[in-house]
């Protein structure tokens, strides 16, 4: 057993080099602040000093009071950050079990000229960034070292003594990627430069001469140029090892940087060409580890094929060495004080189904073929359109669309190789997504009724580490082709355990969609009082709503009577839709989180499942993140679904013992072993400021004031003995549930009002999210709810 370590940062650097950091940035701001004021007013400039002394005052006793509250403490099984400010303080755990990722950077100044300090950042496997950094610590080394014994004591490999593979990053590439960055840097400067020189009499005029934007000028392009060298050096030093259990890679040509990826929580890899990639025959490999956003690139290959390769098999010999025998729960387990499932068994796969596919011909072309006559003849039918030249455009936005996808057609590739699925593309430019079977969390096959007439369909895979998604598009469908793919990750549709099936009523539909439903009824009523009052062709509008209504009921109908779900032995089948069907396959492992909301007034509800990943997609000029998740709706005796489904997932237990559970759900509900509920005053302070400053929100309060309270009052968090739950909601009953196996780590904070309010809050993080899956926020008893929870995740 290793010793228990606690560690500080080096104070000089933590502090005082950090200090002088920001006052020569403060120094430089306060005095071109100065002289900016004295070009159009005369300015004080005591009052611009005591300004400075003020600010660098407070920020020299801010970094002191950061200094005083941040610790590092090491563990067995965990790593503690405690952190904070003069209004906050926060604390992390972080189980070692769970890393990804762990690099060192060695800065030139501080470490090699000034303190030999340096950072160590650590990431895990349920956060899309740095989760545990260590700044400024004495012996950076020895403590990198440090962690890797911890995470061997943990169960880690890191021997790194077979070495598969060292590359280094091509030069040409290297050139290539660094002129690049010049070029675009220098256009940049040059735009600005020739603004800047238009501006020149305007300068003189405010007392600005030619030679101090020369020499400015000068600065700026010296800068440029030891930038760009600098960076060259970077890329020249990097050094990439793959070893049979690990993969280093180190770089810097002044600045170090160090880092460690061990195997066991890879995920799976891509590798890309762009057009000048493949002239000079270089790769770029990206890596993904378990958790969204922890993927790292390694640029400009020689051997980046044979890399990707290399790793893929580590990353199925690694998951096979993993595998045990299922752990089986009793009743008694419930009250267990520490849970034990965790992901206790890797299901077995069948590896020898294999496959290749292509975009089946048929299906992508015809179509495209078959709208542009259609389209064509709605263009010249509708008057006015070949006026407008509309035609035109449309013709060679068609040619466009279908000779891109004829493109792809024939590039496109999709594999099922022994134990990964695997798309390639390759054309101008080339492009291999392949996720291992081990880290895939979900199946989804889609049917449209356009792939009901070619026999074809599309199948998505989900994965835990990657933001993107594979996708076998417009592949032709056999019989088994549904049963092959999801064996493939260890989903043996046998013995039905349970069955979830929408129950859809219109009265359900009414109470499901309250609020609407009361402004449509207003809405029509007023309409109905209008045709009345003044014509009777106002009528047409609710009529025809009506109408409208009733086609919508009927699809309802249709469409929820094919939504089912059913529980096999360790995985969930879904599916639904009647004109584009999907059918999801789910491990039970792979779900982090499971959310129920109850409709006003009924017994039927949704129950929402969150499934670790998530995929990363473009709205306008910004990404979005989302989740992974699929829903059922309109599913009976929602109250106590959530309690049942967790337990399905936590006991493992047969279809007798579902019945039973399901019958007599209270015997098994298990006591609270802690109970917190938010403090009001979080809540109300906020409003009754942001009411204020936006005035007209101040003539609400009488109405958001007490919502707010009720809000507040029915929010609680709970902590059960193998789970934790958030329930909340006045109208809509929701509850939100973790079993303790999927958390990946914890931390608290205090804040400014929770300082002022004596209370604080906690933050849960699953395997797979980028985001906190829950926050228990604003409770006062926070400090024992994070304290308890340790002691059973």
């Amino acid at each position: 057993m290793l010793e228990n370590y606690e560690l500080k940062p080096n104070i000089i650097s933590f502090v005082r080099y950090s200090y002088v950091k920001a006052l020569i940035i403060s120094s430089l701001f306060f005095g071109a602040l100065y002289y900016a004021v004295n070009i159009f007013a005369h300015a004080y400039a005591l009052y611009v000093i005591a300004a400075f002394v003020l600010v660098q005052a407070f920020d020299y006793y801010s970094l002191s009071v950061k200094y005083r509250k941040e610790k590092y403490i090491f563990l067995d099984n965990k790593i503690i950050h405690k952190s904070g400010g003069i209004f906050s303080d926060s604390q992390t755990e972080l189980l070692i079990k769970n890393i990804t990722h762990v690099g060192m950077r060695l800065n030139y100044i501080e470490h090699r000229i000034l303190f030999e300090t340096g950072n160590i950042r650590i990431e895990s496997a349920g956060s899309g960034g740095t989760e545990v950094h260590l700044r400024s610590i004495n012996n950076t080394e020895k403590i990198y070292e440090y962690i890797g014994e911890l995470m061997k004591h943990n169960g880690f490999k890191l021997a790194k003594e077979n070495i598969l593979q060292q590359e280094r990053p091509s030069t040409i590439g290297v050139f290539l990627e660094t002129f690049k960055n010049f070029v675009s840097t220098s256009l940049l400067i040059a735009y600005i430069g020739g603004t800047t020189y238009s501006a020149l009499p305007v300068m003189e005029f405010v007392g600005l001469n030619r030679l101090t934007v020369l020499s400015v000028a000068g600065l700026v392009i010296s800068a440029i140029f030891a930038n760009t060298f600098l960076r060259f050096m970077d890329l020249k030093k990097r050094v990439y090892n793959v070893y049979s259990d690990t993969i280093t890679y180190a770089e810097g040509f002044l600045t170090k940087n160090e880092a460690f990826i061990p195997i066991e929580n890879l995920a799976d890899t891509t590798i890309t060409q762009n057009i000048i990639d493949k002239i000079f025959n270089l790769y770029d490999v990206k890596i993904s580890c378990q958790g969204s956003g922890q993927e790292i690139l390694f640029k400009n290959m020689k051997n980046g094929k044979e890399l990707e390769e290399n790793i893929d098999r580590l990353i199925g010999e690694s998951r096979s060495s993993e595998r045990t025998v299922p752990i089986e729960h009793s009743a008694n387990d419930l009250q267990a004080p520490r849970h034990t499932a965790s992901r206790a068994t890797i299901p077995q796969g069948d590896t020898s189904f294999t496959a290749e596919y292509r975009m089946d011909g048929r299906r992508t072309l015809l179509p495209l073929l078959a709208a542009l006559p259609i389209f064509l003849i709605l263009l010249i039918a509708v008057p006015g359109f070949l006026m407008l030249g509309i035609l035109t455009p449309f013709i060679v936005i068609w040619i466009v669309v279908f000779v891109v996808t004829l493109i792809k057609m024939n590039a496109t590739k999709y594999l099922v190789k022994p134990k990964s699925m695997e798309e390639q593309y390759n054309f101008i430019s080339s492009k291999n997504k392949e996720f291992s079977n081990e880290k895939i969390t979900g199946i989804i096959f889609k049917e449209s009724f356009i792939d009901k007439w070619f026999n074809t369909c599309s199948i998505h895979f989900w994965s835990i580490g990657s933001s993107e998604k594979v996708v076998f598009s417009n592949i032709y469908k056999t019989d088994e082709l549904r049963k092959s793919i999801a064996a493939k990750s260890g989903m043996w549709s046998r013995d039905v355990l349970y069955n979830i099936n929408s129950n859809f009523s219109v009265v359900d539909m009414l109470k499901a969609n309250l609020w609407a439903t009361v402004l449509s009824c207003l809405f029509m009523a007023s309409l109905v009082g209008a045709s009345i009052l003044y014509s009777k062709w106002i009528a047409v509008a609710p009529v025809s709503a009506a109408i409208l209504y009733t086609i919508g009921i009927c699809y309802n109908k249709i469409y929820y009577m094919r939504s089912k779900m059913t529980f096999f032995k360790n995985h969930i089948y879904f599916e639904k839709g009647v004109f584009f069907k999907n059918f999801y396959y789910i491990l039970y492992d792979n779900i982090k989180n499971i959310s129920t909301v109850k409709y006003p007034f009924s017994e039927s509800g949704s129950v929402t499942f969150d499934v670790a990943g998530e995929q990363v997609e473009q709205s306008g000029k910004n990404q979005v993140v989302l989740s992974n998740s699929f829903a059922i709706s309109y599913a009976p005796g929602i109250e106590n679904k959530d309690d049942l489904i967790d337990m399905i997932f936590y006991k493992r237990p047969d279809a007798e013992e579902i019945k039973n559970m399901e019958e007599n759900i209270s015997q098994y509900n298990s006591k609270p072993v802690l109970t917190a509920k938010p403090d009001i005053m979080n809540s109300l302070v906020p409003l009754v400021i942001g009411s204020i400053i936006i005035f007209p929100f101040i003539a609400l309060l009488p109405l958001t004031i007490p919502l707010t309270i009720w809000s507040v009052k029915v929010t609680s968090y709970i902590i059960e003995p193998y789970r934790v739950l958030k329930k909340s909601g006045i109208l809509y009953k929701k509850q939100k549930s973790i079993v303790f196996s999927k958390i990946d780590h914890i931390n608290f904070e205090e804040g400014f009002l929770n300082k002022m309010f004596q209370n604080g809050t906690v933050t849960i993080n699953t395997v797979g999210s980028s985001k906190p899956e829950m926050k228990v926020a604003n409770t006062s008893n926070f400090r024992a709810f994070y304290d308890k929870l340790k002691k059973y995740y």
